[in-house]
């Protein structure tokens, strides 16, 4: 079994007790989706997003990335005169991960009345232009808030607040069916480190420890429960309403846009509601 991880801490947990006779490669959570549809992968700790918009089999009893409030890693990164998330007119997208990207720009539109046509989104030149960055993983979980971007709103915590659930960023994911030799070695490597996670922190960087100790104590969610798979099903419908999870992109009318964004005007160029 070829099995593809992402190369952050979140991950370990799930993959450190992997038999060695697996082969286990680390691809960021963008990289993850053409890896596993091409084959190249059998399975993945894949990305929400990509779960939902190519239809994969999920294996959650094996391990999920989730949390339930704080998640740390995941968030918005925003300047001192920032003062409400409804100030930002101007944003960097992390490419990493596109379940985060559009994690983000759900809460915005959603919940902070913004119009995705307002903002400006920077990709990759110039992002310390931008008024807020979305940044994922370990480049989150150790910032340096000494930066520009010194103020930290995190996405777990905000979506708690708006929905009162939990919120599942990553679970293990297949194109085909696993055998059930498969799913087990997975669900024993997740149990085993869940039981030893003492052990996996001892491994990292002595400065690091105290941080992910209280990270994987205290923000991490390993296996779905109610509260993520509610807030998984509010993220599916929120996908599915902004058309973020359409196969292909397709253009869509003016007077579609303004039937759902019925409080800002419509840009007058109008594109695909799932390349915003």
């Amino acid at each position: 079994m070829i099995i593809g991880t992402v190369p952050y801490l979140n991950g370990l947990p799930l993959t450190y007790y992997i038999p060695q006779t697996e082969h286990v490669i680390p691809l960021t959570p963008a990289e993850l989706g053409p890896a596993l549809l091409s084959g190249k992968i059998d399975v993945a700790l894949m990305p929400v997003y990509s779960i939902l918009r190519h239809n994969l089999h999920m294996h959650p009893a094996a391990g999920v990335i989730a949390c339930d409030g704080a998640v740390r890693s995941v968030g918005l990164f925003t300047r001192p005169l920032i003062k409400n998330i409804s100030d930002i007119k101007s944003l960097y997208l992390d490419q990493e991960s596109r379940t985060s990207v559009h994690l983000a720009k759900i809460l915005l539109k959603k919940y902070y009345n913004k119009s995705l046509y307002d903002l400006e989104f920077f990709h990759h030149d110039n992002r310390d232009l931008a008024d807020a960055q979305v940044l994922i993983g370990d480049k989150a979980l150790f910032y340096d808030h000494e930066s520009t971007f010194n103020q930290f709103w995190d996405m777990g915590d905000l979506w708690k607040e708006h929905t009162g659930t939990g919120f599942m960023f990553a679970c293990w994911a297949s194109k085909d069916k696993l055998s059930a030799s498969d799913i087990n070695t997975l669900t024993q490597a997740k149990e085993m480190g869940l039981a030893n996670l003492d052990e996996i922190v001892e491994t990292l960087p002595h400065a690091q420890q105290y941080i992910v100790t209280d990270y994987y104590k205290y923000n991490m969610v390993y296996d779905p429960t109610p509260s993520i798979k509610e807030g998984l099903k509010l993220y599916k419908k929120h996908l599915k309403e902004y058309h973020y999870t359409d196969p292909t992109p397709k253009a869509v009318s003016l007077k579609s846009v303004r039937s759902l964004d019925t409080n800002k005007r419509a840009d007058t160029q109008v594109r695909p509601y799932n390349q915003l």
